[in-house]
């Protein structure tokens, strides 16, 4: 029986060694899992830490002055988009306005034409012209290339009634005569004409007017060069009716009378002839 006591103590003993070994392996494990997973929370909340930084950065921070212009800028493009409404109106009215000049231009110009016209085929009195001159040399400058032609032959008349008119009366001279001196100025201006037609036309009024001598014909001189053959033509010919006025022409026009152009050498000729007769009897023009 005593044997057996002792056998059941021993067995007991070799149990709970057991199970001390065993609960310390199982504490060990218990211990190491724990300190594991406490690294791995460590480790997760760090993570998280560091990603919610990281978004932080990502995402802009605006100062006090940056808010500030940002709201300037947002204050200006709205500033810009009604000013850009405005601009619209106004160049749909600068197009409105246009047309309506366009319009009146039109207008104007049918009855400038219409008035020309008169003038050309009516007979204009001698006391007439002083009160014409100034409308149609300011007229000079009209857009209508036409326009300023006709003006130019209008104003010839003038020149053409002290030549070709012999009824004329003293006073009938004489306000031809100041007719002439007042559309000089404007004619001898429009001599620029860019317009070779007009340009031509110009001279040959001058030509016709035969005034301020000493202003004109240099100018005439001048477009013995031209290299407009219309131009250069009506220059000789204009040359010619200032006659003896005109001598300080005589050398351009004997190097204009050897001109290629048939025109010019015709005209620069005949002007010759009107104003230095000799001069052009020694160059072999009879």
């Amino acid at each position: 029986m005593k044997r057996f006591l002792q056998l059941l103590l021993v067995m007991g003993l070799i149990v709970i060694s057991a199970a001390a070994v065993i609960e310390w392996v199982i504490s060990g494990k218990l211990r190491n899992e724990n300190h594991f997973l406490v690294a791995e929370i460590a480790s997760i909340k760090s993570q998280k830490e560091s990603g919610s930084q990281g978004d932080r950065k990502d995402v802009p921070e605006f100062s006090k002055a940056e808010h500030e212009e940002l709201l300037r800028l947002r204050s200006e493009v709205g500033q810009l988009r009604t000013q850009n409404a405005e601009l619209e109106r106004l160049r749909a009215e600068n197009q409105r306005l246009k047309e309506i000049v366009d319009s009146e231009r039109g207008s104007n110009q049918i009855q400038w034409k219409s008035w020309l016209s008169d003038l050309k085929t009516n007979e204009i009195k001698p006391k007439d012209f002083l009160s014409l001159v100034q409308p149609l040399t300011e007229a000079l400058t009209n857009g209508d290339p036409s326009v300023r032609i006709d003006i130019a032959r209008i104003l010839q008349k003038i020149g053409l009634e002290r030549m070709l008119n012999t009824n004329l009366t003293a006073q009938d001279l004489s306000d031809l005569k100041s007719a002439a001196t007042a559309a000089a100025p404007g004619l001898l201006a429009a001599l620029k004409d860019p317009d070779p037609l007009v340009h031509a036309n110009i001279s040959i009024t001058l030509g016709f007017l035969r005034e301020d001598a000493r202003e004109v014909v240099p100018a005439l001189i001048a477009d013995l060069s031209d290299g407009q053959s219309r131009v250069a033509g009506a220059a000789a010919k204009s040359l010619g009716r200032f006659q003896g006025d005109a001598i300080s022409a005589v050398p351009a026009l004997l190097q204009a009378a050897q001109s290629s152009d048939s025109r010019v050498r015709e005209n620069a000729i005949d002007a010759l002839k009107q104003i230095d007769p000799a001069a052009a009897r020694n160059a072999g023009f009879e």
